[in-house]
């Protein structure tokens, strides 16, 4: 069964220093990818706009990003509603803003040290494995020194872990 998903660009997508696109944030792009190639339809929901969203835009196809709406809900949900809803809908939101964890907080890539050090409590290996571990037995080897693989580790199903 097909999904509607949404991507937030700045932080999510891509690491930016507004209005600078400065790159890919990787494990997110190829998501947004395999959904589209899945058959979901995908929405670019973004604070951009003008030439900002037009940037954005062209950014996105360059890395191979074809949206089905921007800024807009998918036309199957406007069939639904009868009307275009102010709210965009979909059945997955990728935002850096929303992703929260259970005693962390916004867990947003500000957050990432954050959430790295809860997950080193909760795996840790044997050897005592903190944030500055190169421990190759520990679960989590590394995955707190790489923002884009911690971060896919958190976009990851919670019924996996």
């Amino acid at each position: 069964m097909s999904k509607i998903v949404s991507f937030d660009f700045d932080g999510t997508l891509a690491v930016t220093k507004w209005p600078e696109i400065i790159r890919p944030i990787y494990p997110v792009v190829e998501y947004a990818k395999q959904c589209k190639a899945n058959g979901d339809q995908i929405i670019l929901n973004t604070m951009r706009e003008g030439d900002r969203l037009q940037e954005a835009v062209d950014w996105c196809l360059a890395q191979g990003i074809e949206f089905d709406a921007i800024n807009d809900n998918v036309a199957c949900m406007q069939e639904f509603y009868k009307n275009n809803p102010r709210k965009i809908f979909a059945n997955e939101y990728i935002d850096d803003h929303n992703l929260v964890f259970a005693g962390i907080g916004n867990g947003s890539r500000r957050n990432l040290d954050k959430y790295a050090a809860a997950l080193c409590q909760q795996f840790a290996c044997s050897l005592g494995c903190s944030l500055t571990c190169d421990c190759q037995g520990c679960e989590l080897y590394r995955l707190c020194h790489d923002p884009d693989k911690l971060l896919a580790f958190m976009m990851q199903p919670t019924d996996n872990y």
